[in-house]
């Protein structure tokens, strides 16, 4: 979206196959603290960051906090975009609020992907947090009916209703609330489309299947493909 509005957008992220504090060096995984991985990072955002004239920062504990590491190197401001899970997990969490604090405290602007959540950091860290809400684009995420039957051939699914529940599963998300529909669960093909935590694998029913994240129109299949979208959580 940015890009269509005529910017010049350079990304840095996290290799996603690996877990935080770790390092791949020619094919090599190293463990790093939390502090090393930061800065490290940090300093990578800083050597892209030359003409650059803003560094948004996703997740205050994340690229937030590097993006404002970066910054205090460089000099171009950061703007940390505070997420879900910034505020009710990590944000107040004692080992993860210094660094939550320090990123929102320091950055040039703060967003918050909820007005509930803009409010709540206002009132933790005394600055004025802006509310920019998520969207969709509606031209790409359509039904695909054609690529729902493809996905149903893959996953071999029988004629029975298919249940989906889609994203990171986590604690909040409330797996452990699906043992209350107990034998109702038989009658359907219940799907997990994306990554389970290790903490909550035990609340995967028995009957249920986990399938990797989907993206694009893979993902636009796999909600075409169900009849009801699943939304535990607490």
């Amino acid at each position: 979206a940015l890009q269509e509005r005529g910017h010049d957008i350079v990304v840095s992220t996290v290799d996603p196959d690996l877990f935080g504090g770790e390092r791949r060096v020619n094919g090599i995984v190293h463990s790093l603290s939390a502090a090393e991985d930061l800065a490290l990072w940090a300093r990578q955002i800083a050597e892209l960051a030359s003409g650059v004239d803003v560094i948004l920062g996703y997740y205050a504990s994340l690229g937030g906090a590097a993006g404002v590491y970066a910054s205090s190197i460089c000099g171009v401001p950061a703007v940390v975009a505070l997420r879900g899970n910034d505020i009710d997990r990590e944000g107040l969490d004692p080992t993860r609020l210094p660094i939550v604090r320090q990123a929102v405290t320091e950055a040039a602007a703060v967003t918050a992907v909820s007005s509930q959540m803009a409010q709540t950091a206002e009132r933790l860290f005394l600055r004025e947090v802006g509310f920019v809400s998520n969207s969709v684009d509606t031209t790409q995420f359509v039904a695909n009916p054609d690529g729902a039957a493809a996905l149903r051939r893959k996953l071999e699914l029988d004629e029975r209703p298919v249940l989906g529940l889609f994203g990171e599963f986590k604690a909040k998300r409330g797996l452990d609330r699906l043992a209350a529909w107990g034998d109702a669960l038989q009658d359907f093909q219940l799907l997990l489309f994306g990554n389970v935590r290790p903490a909550v694998r035990e609340f995967v029913p028995a009957t249920a299947r986990v399938v990797p994240a989907l993206y694009g129109t893979e993902l636009c299949a796999a909600y075409t493909l169900c009849d009801a979208v699943l939304q535990p959580s607490h």
